[in-house]
């Protein structure tokens, strides 16, 4: 019997972003045939970047890897058929993750957080010290400075870009992000691409 390929891709952000960060990202797809998903974290549903900055949610300093993966599990096996997962930064790690249990027909993480035993370069640590080092910083929302954000986080994105979506958000406790990459998940060269428009 032949295996009918999907049509149905999950567009997946990461931290410090919401889904209005794929606008433009979707278009093609949306314009080749593709059914666009864009599911967020349940603390974000229904928000804009503007409303967070503004008034983030109390839960979201204290959300884990595990519940926002679970949330997106549940969202994404309601659709009528397995789709493609594709995630950027924590998006990238938590494809790989719903991967793993069997959820989604493929996946491509793009610039994918670290798994469990895998640390970022010097950069990417430092960007990381504010929310980390605080006190109690694992419990609550932080909100990065728009030139951090841009210079550490988002340097490789277009300056409208990194102002346009950029969010308050603590990073997630380390207990859910110790996964192995799914072996669907292609390894090797790295092409670089044109600038995407936001």
């Amino acid at each position: 019997m032949e295996q009918r390929l999907t049509k149905t891709v999950v567009l997946l952000h990461g931290l410090w972003v919401t889904v209005d960060s794929w606008e433009a990202f979707r278009r093609p797809w949306e314009a080749a045939g593709w059914a666009v998903i864009t599911p967020t974290w349940p603390m974000l549903r229904g928000r804009t970047a503007a409303d967070i900055n503004t008034d983030p949610p109390a839960e979201l300093g204290g959300v884990s890897v595990t519940d926002v993966v679970a949330s997106l599990q549940e969202q994404i096996e309601r659709l009528p058929e397995p789709p493609l997962l594709l995630g950027h930064s924590f998006g990238g790690l938590f494809a790989q993750i719903l991967l793993d249990r069997g959820v989604g027909y493929a996946g491509i993480a793009v610039n994918p957080a670290p798994i469990g035993g895998i640390v970022h370069g010097w950069l990417t640590l430092t960007a990381a010290l504010p929310p980390i080092l605080r006190l109690n910083g694992w419990n609550r929302p932080y909100a990065f400075s728009r030139s951090r954000w841009a210079n550490r986080f988002a340097n490789a994105a277009q300056k409208s870009c990194r102002i346009k979506h950029s969010t308050p958000m603590s990073f997630p406790p380390p207990e859910g992000s110790s996964t192995r990459p799914h072996p669907g998940v292609a390894r090797g060269s790295r092409r670089s691409a044109a600038p995407s428009r936001c």
